[in-house]
């Protein structure tokens, strides 16, 4: 959309779940960039032969291998994010994902899946707070020595 807000993350759960925009452009899923990997050989993985595909997030953000079995089932997958990124997205851990699937079926996803959640159908855009102003809010950052105490310009997300 023209305001940006293009995609819709729930937050909570059951009475207490609300629908909060996001202004995240795209939706970019794991696999993206697979279509153009290179075969780079092959691997075992829980006993189950596969193929290793190295390949680059459509986004450029990362850099990705796979191990598909001979179903096209992903059975192992590691991703590193490019370190431009790395202070972004992923600050407090290596920029490095590891996944390893296991008990994989394959078919149709159960009716439902994809369906939006009970607050983004029913509860968006979400309710304001009570009496209709802002809850005040007190805020905290742990910070080192050197650093300076002034909270501007400061990643605290």
């Amino acid at each position: 959309s023209s305001s940006g807000l293009n995609r819709n993350i729930t937050v909570g759960l059951g009475d207490n779940a609300v629908c909060r925009p996001s202004r995240q452009a795209s939706y970019y899923g794991p696999f993206d960039g697979l279509a153009s990997g290179i075969w780079r050989g092959s691997n075992v993985v829980d006993g189950v032969a596969c193929d290793i595909w190295d390949f680059n997030s459509t986004d450029g953000v990362s850099r990705s291998s796979v191990c598909l079995a001979a179903d096209n089932v992903p059975r192992e997958l590691n991703t590193t994010m490019d370190p431009i990124f790395n202070h972004v997205s992923v600050h407090a851990s290596s920029g490095v994902a590891r996944f390893r699937f296991s008990n994989v079926s394959i078919g149709p996803a159960p009716a439902g899946t994809f369906d939006r959640t009970w607050a983004c159908a029913e509860r968006y855009p979400a309710p304001p707070c009570p009496g209709g102003v802002a809850a005040p809010l007190d805020l905290y950052r742990i910070h080192s020595a050197s650093e300076p105490a002034d909270v501007g310009n400061r990643n605290i997300g």
